[in-house]
């Protein structure tokens, strides 16, 4: 699973997408990818925007461990 996030820098114009990767236990993360070129980052959001998206209800079941 990972996570992405965008970001925009308003002041300088720079554009950042950041991805994560899960590490498989309680919300553990790590550093996958950074795209920081503006124009990189403008080619994601297109084919982002392309893409034909379906809302879903999920339902997620975790594990809770009594400590």
């Amino acid at each position: 699973m990972f996570i992405v996030s965008c970001s925009n820098d308003i002041e300088n114009g720079e554009q950042t997408i950041e991805a994560q990767k899960y590490m498989g236990n309680e919300n553990n993360y790590e550093d996958f990818k950074e795209i920081n070129h503006n124009e990189r980052v403008n080619q994601v959001k297109d084919i982002i925007n392309d893409i034909e998206w379906e809302n879903a209800k999920v339902s997620i079941y975790s594990y809770f461990f009594p400590i």
